[in-house]
């Protein structure tokens, strides 16, 4: 008697089959936990880019905001200027004349920096997951600012010189789309 069965090769057909199918479920497993944590590193990352910014022993002082995309700090601790630059999908701390620079924060899809005052400045991301982040900074008086004292003194801070500075793709504050 003859009875009906699977031949070898059906056999390791379905075989294969199931495992490519086990193989791309286990990626699109790893892939969504991958943007999960990515979900979730967002926030720390932001926390991280301010309190590196505003630590103490940087001594980071506001020196100005430049046009479109720029924020540039003086670093009293190695006595050097720094551009706080937003472009690329990512803000990083350069030295202002050479070498190299420190990427603080990715995933940004746009960002406005402004000045408030001598001491704070102002720093707000849109984040690629659409996410909105906002931070006023506040950073270490300038040199001028100790002998000087205080923190919002006009001889030192003209309000004309400055400005939204911000990504392409973001709205600034004049622009009649808002």
């Amino acid at each position: 008697m003859r009875r009906s069965a699977f031949t070898l090769a059906e056999s390791m057909m379905a075989l294969l089959i199931s495992m490519v199918t086990v193989l791309a479920l286990g990626q699109t497993v790893k892939i969504v936990d991958q943007v999960n944590q990515r979900a979730l590193d967002m926030p720390t990352d932001w926390y991280l880019f301010v309190t590196e910014l505003e630590l103490s022993d940087r001594h980071f002082s506001l020196y100005q905001c430049q046009d479109e995309q720029h924020a540039v700090l003086y670093g009293a601790a190695t006595k050097k200027y720094y551009e706080l630059t937003a472009e690329n999908g990512r803000i990083f701390l350069r030295l202002q004349h050479g070498g190299g620079y420190l990427p603080m924060l990715y995933q940004v899809q746009a960002a406005t920096f402004k000045q408030l005052g001598r001491q704070r400045l102002e720093i707000e991301v849109k984040r690629s997951n659409g996410y909105r982040q906002t931070a006023v900074i506040c950073l270490a008086p300038s040199q001028k600012q100790y002998a000087a004292g205080g923190d919002d003194h006009a001889e030192y801070y003209d309000s004309s010189r400055f400005g939204s500075v911000s990504i392409s793709g973001w709205p600034s504050k004049t622009d009649s789309s808002s």
